[in-house]
């Protein structure tokens, strides 16, 4: 647990990219979420033959579109909810790729200066391997 809590002092620098690359994961999954919830609307949509039904985009009754209108809302609809989640995921690879990268070379480059201030007696009285 002690080695877990030592590399989250190495991201401490990279904190505001880690937090919005969790952002990026809270949004994924809600945008996940919304193309499910809008898949309903769209299959009643090509099978219904009420021509009078409303279709409720958001839960509880917040936002109804009548049937004329949701020819051309539930796919504008369903392209948002895609390009939200692409971005999404795009955001939250890059980002965690960038703080994983940059904590590792944190940590080599620290590793590095210390094997080279040690003393040159350190180097001829231990083997290549145990460096």
């Amino acid at each position: 647990m002690k080695l877990y809590f030592r590399l989250l002092k190495s991201m401490h620098p990279y904190r505001f990219s880690f937090l919005f690359a969790l952002f990026c994961i809270v949004v994924f999954a809600l945008s996940t979420g919304a193309m499910a919830y809008l898949i309903g609307p769209a299959i009643k949509m090509l099978f219904a033959a009420e021509a009078n039904e409303t279709t409720r985009f958001i839960p509880l009754d917040l936002l109804t579109i009548d049937q004329d209108k949701k020819i051309l809302a539930i796919p504008i609809a369903l392209v948002v909810v895609a390009v939200i989640k692409g971005l999404s995921f795009y955001g939250n690879t890059y980002y965690m790729g960038y703080v994983g990268q940059r904590v590792v070379t944190d940590l080599r480059r620290k590793l590095y200066e210390h094997i080279l201030r040690l003393p040159v007696g350190y180097f001829s009285s231990n083997p290549t391997g145990t460096l």
